[in-house]
């Protein structure tokens, strides 16, 4: 195969594990093309001795030096057009398509780039080894100047800082087009697929190192009783070296005997000196600088203990499993490394190292002590961890797998690209890696900690009803239910709230209720969620009630998680761990919150919303969680004390589709009620991403600007607030949800099947789309929004249903 790198610079030091592919390919008898596209790194004198020894700058072609000064540059840029007319300069003059991908047209960084591919021979496999460089490769290509199948890495920055700084649409156009895509951990896989990848093309692919090259020697207390402390790493803020040395001064206290050697160089460096002498470590810390991997391994042969505690970046930026880290175990070293990126999917905490929080110099010196307390570990940990980064890590491993993933691009291979999990041609799974993403099962949680089953047997009448009600389709109804027969053994009632599903979930769940003895009633229009709850609320005569989306899966013992909560605490709501997404029960959506009203000095009102531990991995800091009263939980899931309404009254209708859980909450609290979290009840709602025809009208009105801008504009007026900063932001997001969940989506398959430019079909299309939704709702508000003969709501009656509301009018809007 002939395979285009491109990378930024090359070579780089930082960056073995683009060099670790480069030979692996060239060892397979492949060619490979390297092209910096910014150029030669600006020191040189530091290089890996392997880019001599396989004469790689042979193969490396520089782009031509870009002047600072603009009038130089567009004049050497004219000069380059015209040198090269007899090699189709002129083809590179397609303006549409320089502005379809490219931000930066009038800086001609594409002009000077574009030079290394005139009259290049095809290329079976374009690789662009960061997300950030797939725009230039998408534009060459599409030019003509490229031609191959592209394939794009995600290797931490560019998937983290970057995303943050650009905002979550900048690789819409790389999804569309793009061949292929692979990540160096399943964190990232993850972070790619809710940005909107599609799964099927995308596979975890990590980075490698030689094991061969790092020699495992089990590691003991050493006979002079001094223990040496080592991390590798440029000095940055993301790697929280910081927190080592704190972590050390706090150590030295009681193990004055240690030893903290710092390997590599960076912008830090000066205030790493600083604190080192401001703590008075001189003697303890040593920054030894840059060092070549051989210096490196013969540092770290004499260790007995490696920290790698990266941290996410004021700049959002984070890390994969680190190869500094991999090289460290490998030799047998027992880690202590963070929480944080891709980490957890290569150290098993208390397994081949300990993880910690990010940030946090206290629990890193409390690891620290107790490894130093218990050397009887060291070995079993290290050899552990050198059976790890074998089975998942090795370089050799890891470029088979590299060239069977281009292989299977190709339209001579007889497979298509495999998706996630599939089997290579020897059997053996390329990606995720079996085990390599440490996420506890739901069997493994629930028999660990997050409930404590009671006896309840000797219970005679359910205390809890629970209401289920429509959020934004139907189409994972029968999951949704299912999830609360299969894993609730407490006691309760169940009241389903069915507003106008489509005919076949109507049958489904009429057979239902008729199994279960459940009560359903059906409307023949859409509800809003409020309406939806207080329709069921008037058939509610126990206790306590849960309000229930029609989307949401929970895990055993939920609901004895949330009423033993209520009971112990007295509070009148209490909201689980509500996760996100598939896979279930892995992200967290919330952990609590915040919801009140601040005065500024001008006497202006303003909401205050905040949501705890959104986009956090649940293995990673469920540890952390406790039972906490809190301000703030939201409807997914929630336990109310039915005498609250009581004091507050029924659901505000005046919400039609948002912000109705603010407006609830802050009621209890003023009424004095008590709202808390409880961790050990865990759910997780699963929005739909691609939506089923039938669901499209329902999720359209439920989402729809016009239902939006009136719950906006009523929670304002209601809570007397000023139109701020909060408000506006929520005006640019309208219809953010039918752009990415339904014109996105037909935008991707109409111009794969038509050919049509992506970004300015999808603007189209959304356009078109308002269109259409203010004509629904306007219909929806005629017809439903005033008292009508033609609304119909039926009750399916059971045995053991209460008495019907006298007053149905009550229950329209």
């Amino acid at each position: 195969m002939k395979i285009a790198f491109l990378v930024w610079r090359f070579p780089v030091v930082s960056e073995p594990f683009i060099l670790n592919q480069i030979i692996g390919l060239l060892d397979r008898g492949h060619e490979v093309h390297i092209y910096p596209l910014n150029g030669k790194p600006d020191n040189l004198s530091k290089i890996h001795p392997l880019v001599e020894q396989y004469n790689l700058f042979d193969r490396t072609y520089y782009p031509p030096t870009r002047p600072e000064n603009l009038l130089h540059r567009y004049l050497k840029g004219l000069r380059l057009l015209l040198k090269n007319l007899h090699r189709g300069s002129l083809s590179l003059l397609q303006i549409p398509k320089l502005f379809k991908y490219n931000h930066e047209v009038l800086s001609l960084k594409w002009l000077y780039r574009a030079m290394l591919f005139l009259e290049r021979e095809e290329y079976d496999i374009i690789h662009c080894q960061f997300g950030t460089l797939s725009a230039m490769g998408l534009l060459f290509r599409d030019l003509g100047i490229l031609p191959g199948k592209l394939i794009v890495t995600f290797r931490g920055i560019d998937i983290s800082r970057y995303v943050q700084e650009k905002g979550e649409k900048v690789y819409d156009q790389l999804f569309a087009e793009g061949d292929f895509f692979l990540a160096n951990c399943e964190f990232f896989r993850q972070k790619a697929i809710q940005l909107g990848c599609n799964p099927q093309k995308i596979v975890v692919h990590g980075s490698g190192i030689d094991c061969r090259k790092f020699a495992f020697k089990p590691r003991y207390f050493p006979a002079d009783g001094c223990i040496r402390i080592a991390t590798t790493g440029r000095l940055v803020e993301k790697k929280g070296i910081e927190y080592c040395i704190r972590a050390i001064a706090k150590l030295a206290q009681t193990y004055p005997d240690i030893e903290f050697n710092i390997i590599g160089d960076g912008p830090l460096k000066q205030d790493f000196e600083k604190l080192i002498q401001q703590l008075n470590l001189t003697h303890l810390i040593k920054l030894l600088g840059w060092k070549q991997q051989q210096e490196i391994i013969e540092i770290l042969d004499t260790c007995h203990i490696f920290l790698a505690p990266s941290v996410t970046s004021a700049d959002g930026n984070q890390d994969a499993p680190v190869n500094t880290l991999k090289e460290a175990m490998a030799m047998g070293l027992p880690v202590i490394s963070t929480y944080h990126g891709g980490i957890p999917e290569l150290v098993e905490d208390g397994v081949s190292g300990f993880l910690v929080s990010e940030k946090d110099a206290d629990a890193i010196a409390q690891k620290l002590a107790y490894l130093i307390e218990h050397p009887q570990l060291w070995e079993q940990m290290g050899s552990l961890g050198r059976r790890r980064v074998e089975e998942k890590y090795d370089m050799e491993k890891l470029n088979d797998e590299l060239v069977q993933i281009y292989q299977n691009l190709l339209p001579s291979a007889k497979t298509s690209p495999l998706p996630p999990s599939a089997p290579l041609r020897d059997g053996t799974l390329y990606a995720p890696p079996a085990g390599a993403y440490r996420v506890p099962p739901v069997r493994q949680i629930k028999q660990t900690k997050f409930y404590k089953q009671k006896e309840i047997s000797t219970m005679q009448q359910p205390q809890v009803t629970i209401v289920v009600v429509p959020r934004e389709r139907f189409s994972y109804t029968q999951q949704s239910l299912e999830s609360i027969y299969e894993q609730t053994q407490y006691p309760f009632k169940l009241v389903y709230v069915d507003g106008n599903s489509p005919a076949k979930i109507r049958r489904y769940l009429e057979k239902m209720a008729q199994e279960k003895n459940f009560q359903l009633i059906r409307t023949d229009y859409y509800l809003s969620p409020n309406h939806a709850r207080n329709i069921g609320l008037n058939y509610v005569d126990t206790k306590y009630v849960v309000f229930f989306d029609n989307d949401v899966i929970v895990t055993p013992g939920w609901l004895e998680a949330l009423v033993n909560c209520a009971e112990e605490t007295d509070a009148a709501v209490v909201g689980p761990l509500m996760c996100e997404k598939l896979p279930l029960h892995q992200r967290i959506h919330f952990a609590g919150g915040e919801s009140h009203i601040v005065t500024d000095i001008y006497g202006k009102r303003h909401i205050r919303e905040k949501m705890y531990r959104q986009g956090q991995q649940v293995p990673e800091v469920y540890d952390q969680l406790q039972r906490t009263e809190t301000e703030l939980t939201e409807f997914h899931l929630m336990l109310v004390r039915r005498e609250i309404f009581d004091r507050v009254g029924k659901f505000d209708e005046g919400f039609f589709n948002t912000k109705e859980h603010l407006d609830f909450c802050m009621l209890v609290s003023q009424a004095g009620g008590k709202i808390y979290f409880e961790p050990t009840s865990i759910a997780t709602y699963v929005p739909g991403k691609f939506l089923e025809w039938t669901d499209m009208h329902f999720f359209m009105l439920r989402w729809s600007d016009d239902w939006t801008l009136k719950s906006l504009n009523y929670m304002k007026e209601k809570w007397n607030l000023a139109e701020d900063g909060y408000f506006k932001n929520k005006y640019k997001k309208l219809g953010w949800r039918r752009k990415n969940t339904i014109v996105k989506p037909i935008s991707k398959r109409l111009s794969n099947l038509f050919g049509l430019d992506y970004q300015s079909l999808k603007e189209r299309l959304f356009s078109w789309e308002k269109v259409l939704n203010r004509y629904l709702c306007d219909r929806y508000a005629r017809k439903h929004l005033q008292p009508s003969k033609n609304q119909v709501l039926t009750q399916i009656a059971l045995s053991s249903t209460p008495e019907r509301p006298k007053d149905l009018a009550s229950l329209k809007h």
